[in-house]
């Protein structure tokens, strides 16, 4: 007896960035709102209070770029975010990125 094949699984998603991140790499912003993804991130950056995103992006840190290079594995965008200082930079960087890796 010769066994069928099952169906093909859907392949895992090649955009990882897009994808939740496990519980324990949520990014809890000092306000307490918790963002597990990339676009959730950029979304986001029109909701925070400038004072929010100066305690994460500042002369001394930049969590946000931290978060991207460590968690996300997206090296490339954490090092642009590195030079970024305002919210709406920080947010055009991560659309861009995830339009262009969108492309690929």
């Amino acid at each position: 007896m010769v066994k069928k094949k099952s169906a093909k699984k859907k392949p895992a998603t090649k955009h990882k960035m897009l994808r939740k991140v496990r519980p324990e790499h949520t990014f809890i912003v000092v306000d307490g709102r918790r963002i597990t993804t990339l676009p959730q991130l950029a979304l986001e950056m029109d909701n925070m209070a400038d004072e929010i995103f100066s305690h994460h992006v500042n002369s001394a840190r930049n969590d946000f770029a931290t978060w991207i290079r460590d968690v996300i594995g997206e090296i490339e965008l954490a090092d642009r975010l590195m030079g970024v200082n305002t919210r709406k930079d920080t947010q055009l960087h991560i659309l861009r990125h995830i339009v262009k890796s969108m492309k690929s």
